[in-house]
């Protein structure tokens, strides 16, 4: 596989390194799911296998032992639906990723696949050749699989410490170590649905997704999610450093409703000094998340603005947002690096979820998942939508939700592209 194993190794010890720093916020997600390669990361973070042997691999493994030679990757601005329709009858080219309503991926001889994505232009759906080579998620790896094989039935595996959900399967992971071992091989031959899993994740309640890793495994989710309320936040920037990007993380979910420990961010106890009492202004307060800047037209800009506008006559009430779906706070999801994978949350019946760490900072244990947060909104009939761009609105009343991790893959695909330009597009975070 190449520069894509390389890769990979890297993003798998980057998800690592990120959750451990999350963790020692306290940040500890309800849920654990890769994408493509990012699903490795989650599996450890998970507990399932254990950090030394996932050490003694990675220092042995050769990346060029899998290698499939001739194979070229595309991605394509359309559903899986379109995407099969197109492929039926096909032997030599298949459906290898169900990313986003706006993208999906296929892999095969690349003769092949670059005439395929000449077809999907003449059609105008944007399509490109990916710069990676390898055959995972399809058939065509099953030869070259021995190496990942006896790795596989080397490992000890434990029982996972949080729920991680499988790409492959849709489904949270299996309880039986033959199972675990049948699956992790699994996912490998078989297309990586990330749609269907963030739909069946959604449905089951989870709302805040961190990503740990690169990539930008946000923008599917986002795209999947799209008009639905929830959260999606990079552990990981490549536009600003580690430190400043936790802040925003940490930023993130304190607006959501989670309690991050924030002392290790800011130098220790003893650098902390205590917080005044003071009057909070009666007004916005403007949080920098990493979102796009955007200009609004004139007439745009007058509409949305009085939309916003609080009648004089009333004023809100405390930790309700102007829309009046319910408390602020809600669920945040955590992904992982390697199989594009996330954090996730979901709904626990009303009670707010809040895990830190029992041992001291130092002592945290070693994970590669994202903490879940949970604040339970009472339901209300009239929910307004708020038109932020880094957070989606809700079309339903609020509802508790859960927080999980999502890990990228190696080789990330670049984001959605929407079917038709908008007034404004969205910036990288």
């Amino acid at each position: 596989m190449g520069d894509v194993g390389r890769q990979g190794t890297g993003v798998f010890e980057l998800g690592r390194l990120l959750d451990t720093a999350l963790r020692r916020l306290g940040v500890v997600p309800d849920a654990l799911a890769g994408h493509s390669l990012g699903e490795w990361t989650a599996m450890a973070a998970a507990g399932i296998h254990p950090p030394e042997e996932v050490d003694a691999f990675l220092a042995d493994f050769d990346p060029d032992a899998l290698s499939v030679p001739g194979l070229a990757f595309a991605a394509i601005g359309a559903p899986s639906e379109v995407v099969l329709s197109e492929l039926d009858g096909r032997g030599d080219v298949v459906l290898s990723h169900d990313n986003a309503p706006n993208q999906s991926m296929i892999c095969g001889p690349e003769p092949a696949v670059a005439a395929l994505v000449e077809v999907f232009r003449a059609r105008a759906v944007i399509s490109q050749i990916l710069p990676f080579r390898s055959g995972f998620h399809t058939p065509m790896l099953e030869p070259y699989l021995d190496p990942i094989r006896k790795a596989a039935e080397a490992y000890t595996l434990h029982p996972a410490a949080l729920p991680l959900w499988s790409a492959t399967t849709v489904a949270p992971y299996p309880d039986e170590p033959a199972a675990i071992r049948e699956l992790f091989i699994r996912h490998l031959l078989e297309p990586v649905r990330f749609r269907p899993l963030v739909e069946t994740m959604y449905a089951a309640g989870f709302r805040a997704f961190v990503q740990l890793g690169a990539g930008q495994l946000g923008s599917l989710i986002d795209d999947t999610l799209h008009g639905r309320d929830h959260l999606v936040v990079p552990a990981h920037s490549p536009h600003r450093p580690g430190l400043p990007q936790l802040h925003r993380v940490a930023s993130a979910l304190w607006a959501d409703g989670a309690t991050p420990d924030l002392v290790p961010l800011l130098g220790g106890a003893s650098t902390v000094t205590p917080a005044r009492t003071v009057r909070r202004p009666n007004r916005p307060v403007r949080l920098d998340l990493g979102g796009a800047n955007i200009s609004l037209d004139p007439e745009t800009r007058e509409r949305l603005s009085a939309a916003l506008v609080w009648p004089r006559h009333t004023a809100p009430s405390r930790g309700r947002r102007p829309g009046g779906t319910g408390p602020a706070g809600r669920g945040v999801v955590g992904t992982a690096a390697g199989r594009d994978g996330a954090r996730l949350g979901r709904g626990d019946g009303g009670a707010t979820r809040t895990r830190a760490p029992t041992l001291p900072v130092r002592a945290a244990h070693l994970r590669r998942t994202a903490p879940t947060f949970v604040r339970p909104s009472p339901p209300h009939p009239n929910p307004s939508p708020s038109p932020s761009p880094s957070k989606q609105p809700s079309t339903s009343p609020s509802t508790p939700c859960r927080t999980s991790w999502t890990t990228a893959s190696s080789g990330s695909p670049p984001r959605p592209i929407p079917p038709t330009a908008g007034p404004w597009s969205r910036a990288p975070p």
